[in-house]
C-alpha cells in the first residue's frame, strides 16, 4: 500500500485525463508509471518495467522515478531522457561497481497541450483508441533500454540509430500504456492473454477510467485462474481533452 504514495496522483485537467493502475505479483514491484509538467507547460508520461520482482527491481525502478523528476525540465525529447538516464547510471558504475544486470524497458512520451506526442523506448507498443472510427492504431515503439549493461546492449552498437517517433491525440482520443504483465499472463493451458487486451481496449466502456482498469485486472486474473498473478500488472491511461 505504501507504493501509492510513490506514484503521482491520477491528473484531469483542461488538457488531458490520466489514469494510471499497478498490481505488483509480490509485495515489491518493479513496474512504474509516471507523469509530470515540465517548465515550459508539456507534459511528460512514463511506463516502464525493471527487470525482476525483488528489491532490486523496486529500486532500480524508483531511480527511474527519481531521474525523470529531475531531468524533466533539463531533457528536450524522450530520446535526449533515456540518454542522460543511462549516462548517470554509467559514470555511477565507475565510481561505485554494481554486481547486479539492472534494467528495464521504458516508454517515455513527451507531449504539447494540444495533443502533439513524441516517444522513445524499448517497451511494448502503445495502442491508441480514435473515437472517431472506434478503432485501434498501434503505436510502435523504439529505442534503448535503461540498463546497467546499457553500454554493451545490442542497441548501443546498433548502426542503425533510433530516433524520436511521433503521432498527435485528438480529441476524445484515448492511449493506453501498460506493461507486459497484462497481456503475458497465462491460463492453466499456457495460453497466453495476449490479443485479448486488445479486444479488451477496443470493446469495453472506456468512460470511466478506474471502473475499466478494475475490470481488466479481473478479467486477466479469471483467465489466469489464479489470484496470484506471476507478473506486475500495470496500465497508464491517456484521454485527450
Amino acid at each position: 500500500n505504501l507504493q501509492t504514495f510513490v506514484f503521482p496522483l491520477n491528473l484531469d485537467d483542461e488538457n488531458f485525463e490520466v489514469f494510471g493502475k499497478l498490481q505488483p505479483a509480490t509485495y515489491l514491484g518493479g513496474d512504474i508509471i509516471n507523469h509530470a509538467r515540465d517548465k515550459d507547460g508539456n507534459y511528460w508520461f512514463a511506463v516502464g518495467d525493471a527487470s525482476g520482482h525483488d528489491l532490486n527491481s523496486h529500486l532500480f525502478s524508483m531511480m527511474i522515478l527519481n531521474q525523470m523528476n529531475y531531468l524533466v525540465n533539463l531533457a528536450k525529447t524522450p530520446k535526449d531522457m533515456n540518454a542522460m538516464m543511462n549516462q548517470v547510471l554509467r559514470e555511477r558504475i565507475q565510481s561505485y561497481p554494481i554486481p547486479v544486470n539492472s534494467y528495464a524497458s521504458l516508454g517515455l512520451l513527451k507531449a504539447d497541450p494540444n495533443g502533439n506526442f513524441m516517444h522513445y523506448g524499448l517497451h511494448p507498443n502503445f495502442l491508441l483508441y480514435r473515437v472517431d472510427k472506434k478503432d485501434i492504431d498501434i503505436i510502435e515503439t523504439s529505442g534503448h533500454f535503461i540498463g546497467i549493461e546499457v553500454s554493451n546492449s545490442f542497441h548501443s552498437n546498433s548502426k542503425e540509430e533510433q530516433d524520436n517517433r511521433s503521432f498527435t491525440m485528438n480529441k476524445g482520443d484515448i492511449l493506453f500504456c501498460f506493461t507486459d504483465g497484462l497481456f503475458e499472463q497465462k491460463n492453466k493451458d499456457r495460453k497466453y492473454f495476449g490479443y485479448r487486451l486488445y479486444e479488451f481496449i477496443k470493446n469495453e466502456d472506456k468512460s470511466n477510467f478506474p471502473l475499466f482498469a478494475k475490470k481488466l485486472f479481473d478479467s486477466v486474473k479469471a483467465f489466469a485462474g489464479t489470484k496470484q498473478i506471476d507478473d506486475d500488472m500495470t496500465i497508464l491511461i491517456i484521454r485527450k481533452k
